[in-house]
Order: C-alpha cells, then sequence, then structure tokens
C-alpha cells in the first residue's frame, strides 16, 4: 500500500495484479548485473540472444563521457568487435543515430547483441544499458499475450513492477496511467 497527496489531501493506493500484460508492452525491460548472473548459473544461453543494447544509452552524451574519461577506443572496439549488429526486422527499436556519428561503421538501423554475457557486464562499466528486446508490435520478446515465458527468471525489473527500488508502490501519474492493477483506496 502506499499514498500519494491530491488536491491536498492524502489518497492511499494498493496493488493486485490483474495479469494484464500492459507492463510487458512498450516498455524498455532493462536487464541489471544481478539477472545476467542469475541466467549465466542456470545456463539460459538462449536469453543472450534476445538482449541488446538499449539504443538511448549510446547517445551522444555516452560517447562524449567516454572521450572525456580516455575510454573512447575501448567503447568503439566493445561496441564494433564484442557485439553482433543485427538488422532491426527482429526488433522496433534500433535507431543508433547518435553511434553513427561516432562510429559510421555501424548502420542506423541495427541493433547490438552482446557476444557473450561477459561482455555484457563488462560493458556495464563503461556506462552502457540492455534491454530484452520488444517485437515489433511493442511486446517484450518473451510475452505471449497471456504470459511471459522466462516468468521463473524473469529481470528483476519485471519481478518488481510497479514498486519503486525501496518496496514502495509507485503511485506516481505515469504508473498509475499505466498499471490498471493499482487501485485508489476509497475511504468513507
Amino acid at each position: 500500500m502506499s499514498y500519494r497527496i491530491e488536491n491536498g489531501k492524502r489518497i492511499d493506493y494498493k496493488f493486485e495484479c490483474i495479469h494484464c500484460g500492459v507492463c510487458c508492452r512498450f516498455l524498455d525491460i532493462l536487464i541489471e548485473k544481478e539477472d545476467i548472473l542469475k541466467w549465466i548459473r542456470l545456463g539460459r544461453r538462449d536469453i543472450l540472444h534476445n538482449m541488446q543494447i538499449q539504443p538511448e544509452s549510446i547517445s551522444a552524451d555516452f560517447y562524449i563521457k567516454a572521450e572525456m574519461e580516455g575510454n573512447l577506443e575501448d567503447v568503439k572496439r566493445i561496441l564494433l568487435e564484442k557485439h553482433d549488429q543485427c538488422q532491426s526486422e527482429r526488433c522496433q527499436r534500433a535507431s543508433l543515430m547518435f553511434s553513427h556519428m561516432f562510429l559510421p561503421e555501424l548502420d542506423s538501423g541495427c541493433i547490438l547483441i552482446p557476444q557473450t554475457f561477459q561482455i555484457a557486464l563488462d560493458s556495464m562499466q563503461f556506462g552502457l544499458k540492455y534491454m530484452l528486446m520488444e517485437k515489433n508490435n511493442g511486446d517484450c520478446v518473451f510475452f505471449t499475450g497471456h504470459g511471459c515465458l522466462i516468468n521463473e527468471i524473469k529481470p528483476h525489473v519485471c519481478t518488481n513492477f510497479p514498486f519503486e527500488k525501496d518496496g514502495t508502490l509507485a503511485v506516481n501519474d505515469w504508473t498509475l496511467h499505466l498499471c490498471k492493477g493499482i487501485q485508489r483506496i476509497d475511504k468513507d
């Protein structure tokens, strides 16, 4: 249960998942280090082929920061040599517009898939973020329309949605709009 103040009045909210799957659509399912370590431990290499670099994580700011920290050549080598370029027909989120400015060798219409889990873990140290791929309709690649194909080992972000990192229910406008399982508790 959580609350927020609306028009000067405390409004309480509760959450009960209604299994609608809205959270499995049109959201970046970001992958954390702990997710990768779990998949390595369980031998789930199949998930690796459904991961990609989150396009926004390699913005112009990312490259500028890497250059200022003296890591630009390492980052370029990681992106070009340790990731496979896959054409975007597998995924709707493929724009690497800023990468093309710094790495003209990259096709801006491709997605970058790490060759190994270890490469993803190492790349995260440079600030790269990874996400599960999305189908062309915006659904997570593991969403069937009725549930998750990797429910028992799904990413941490999926397990915890719609809660904040501190465990409190997220009751911001965006989450309230998205998640139909969050209900207002009316007190009489």
